[in-house]
């Protein structure tokens, strides 16, 4: 469960998915770029789609299948002990505003696409929660973009991907963690 500022309040997630690219490997002789590899419906044109819901529970409006890893190689040789990773969260400009029914995946999902705004939901977590009927959702995509997705969309003036720089992390036996307890602490 979820606990809020207050300490009283608790959700249940329902839904947690999460686009992310750019992915690199630090080292001692600066930054290797991570190739991610395409992998059916969860890895394609260099982006990964975290999915962590699996339809069941309150999960009901997800799919089955569900994805917690980023499966890639190093882009050139690791010649030195890798001492962190980062990456970001959301999709690349290139491909954001691309319309998600002619999309290859992972990039095809409605679910995760913002019609009003004509781009993607970099990040999607959706609760129950009780005193808000509607939900708790936190959803984060690039704003006040222009243009539209039959050609070229200016650069936002919110682009809103995230930067995560991991220090200290090693591949073969930590793993990243997202903690929506801490995401949502300061809520009530």
């Amino acid at each position: 469960p979820m606990m809020g500022r207050g300490g009283a309040a608790t959700g249940t997630p329902k839904d947690f998915r999460s686009y992310v690219h750019d992915v690199r490997l630090v080292t001692a002789d600066g930054e290797v770029p991570v190739v991610i590899d395409t992998a059916g419906a969860v890895q394609g044109q260099g982006v990964a789609l975290l999915d962590f819901e699996d339809r069941s529970g309150a999960c009901a409006d997800g799919s089955p299948e569900t994805n917690a890893q980023i499966v890639g190689r190093a882009a050139t040789p690791v010649r030195s002990a890798i001492r962190g990773v980062r990456f970001k969260v959301g999709v690349p400009f290139a491909l954001n505003h691309r319309e998600p029914s002619s999309s290859p995946a992972p990039l095809n999902l409605s679910a995760l696409w913002w019609a009003w705004n004509g781009g993607y939901k970099f990040l999607k977590i959706d609760g129950n929660t009780a005193g808000l009927p509607m939900g708790f959702n936190i959803h984060l995509g690039s704003t006040g973009c222009t243009g539209n997705n039959a050609g070229p969309v200016n650069p936002c003036t919110a682009p809103n991907v995230a930067e995560v720089s991991l220090d200290g992390f090693a591949p073969s036996t930590h793993r990243v963690v997202a903690d929506l307890a801490a995401l949502v602490s300061m809520s009530n």
